[in-house]
């Protein structure tokens, strides 16, 4: 009993970790958008003051980027959310699996 506890000590553990993992790593792509877009704002904002765009490769439009970068972000973040929500369900049913085990425990102790 108490090695199928340590086990799913361990399980959650893991479960914490890839969920951390996953987490630091959505908001880190999520920052990522965050600058690419701020970076295509500031081309738009040349762009309207007159200046000229480098040249080589195709003309930009800054208005089209941001908003398909917004629209990825939001994916982004919608994989966030769907990371919190499938670690913390897993996490939930790991400690629910030992809440059980526990109650068995103490009931063969009682009897």
């Amino acid at each position: 009993m108490n090695d199928e506890l340590f086990r799913l000590d361990l399980e959650q553990v893991e479960r914490v970790r890839r969920l951390s993992a996953r987490v630091t790593h959505g908001l880190k792509l999520y920052d990522q958008y965050t600058e690419a877009v701020a970076i295509q704002e500031s081309m738009r904002d040349a762009i309207r003051a007159g200046i000229q765009q480098p040249q080589g490769g195709d003309p930009v439009d800054p208005e089209a980027t941001i908003e398909r970068l917004r629209d990825d972000q939001v994916k982004v973040l919608m994989t966030l959310k769907a990371a919190v929500w499938d670690g913390s369900e897993a996490i939930r049913r790991t400690h629910l699996e030992a809440r059980r085990l526990l109650a068995e425990q103490k009931d063969k102790k009682e009897d």
